[in-house]
């Protein structure tokens, strides 16, 4: 009887290998776009002076915050009203609190610092697990067995230390974003 991962063909290993690769390389560059934005590499970096701050969602608490965009290298004459849109996880900030933001179109804000940073992180441990499965059977599949390999071949130890680490980031990331 074949174990749960057993896949009964090293064809099938290899197809999921495959799979598994491009899922997590996609993911990967997914949360690799929004860290640049959440980390203030991309756009135009200024403070939001915040007039409104509302909770939107019955069942999420995502919040919206309304206010005045002041450009970090501008005047006053560059301030224009804009929206940002914090998230699940974003912060409920009272009217007249200077948040820092980036300015990616026009009208179009999002926050900057550390826990949107760790928001993007739990993606990025789940493209780093498909990574790590990926490698584990594509490892296997090259030894000519339908079963992923952890141990035998350099590829199977590297998926290995891939899915760990993913589990490493993901709680951390976690941990971050609810205690903050």
């Amino acid at each position: 009887m074949p174990s749960s991962t057993d896949l009964g063909h090293p064809a099938k290993a290899a197809l999921l290998a495959v799979v598994a690769t491009l899922l997590g390389l996609a993911v990967l560059l997914g949360a690799a776009y929004e860290l640049r934005q959440t980390a203030g590499m991309v756009g135009e970096r200024g403070s939001l002076t915040v007039s409104e701050c509302s909770i939107n969602g019955s069942r999420g608490r995502a919040i919206l915050c309304r206010g005045t965009f002041l450009p970090d290298n501008g005047s006053a004459v560059d301030a224009t009203s804009v929206t940002m849109f914090s998230g699940l996880f974003g912060e409920l900030h009272s009217p007249g609190t200077r948040v820092p933001v980036t300015r990616l179109g026009p009208g179009e804000v999002e926050p900057v610092g550390w826990r949107p940073s760790a928001v993007v992180f739990v993606p990025a441990a789940f493209g780093l697990l498909a990574l790590g499965v990926a490698a584990c059977y594509a490892s296997g599949a090259r030894l000519g067995s339908s079963r992923p390999d952890f141990q035998e071949t350099l590829i199977g130890r590297t998926g290995r230390a891939l899915m760990i680490a993913s589990l490493v980031v993901g709680a951390a990331s976690a941990f971050t974003v609810w205690s903050t």
